[in-house]
């Protein structure tokens, strides 16, 4: 699929503003669960996945959220 489509079942929780029911199915399985992914980068990704694109973040605010300004790995982590 190449466009948002509220059909998706994914997307259908954030279209509908239940993010707590995306962010379930996506930690289901995860080593942490429901940590697994910080309250950052969860806020940056649905704020991308906004229904209507004029909510979405423009690429200069996607690249000043603070989860892109946060610690990169580092090659050996890697």
């Amino acid at each position: 699929m190449n466009n948002a489509d509220v059909k998706d079942p994914f997307y259908k929780c954030l279209a509908a503003n239940r993010a707590d029911i995306f962010w379930k199915r996506h930690t289901k399985g995860k080593p942490t669960g429901g940590e697994f992914y910080s309250e950052s980068f969860m806020e940056l990704i649905q704020m991308m996945m906004q229904y209507d694109s004029v909510h979405r973040p423009s690429l200069m605010e996607i690249f000043s959220h603070e989860w892109t300004q946060g610690d990169t790995a580092t090659d050996e982590e890697i």
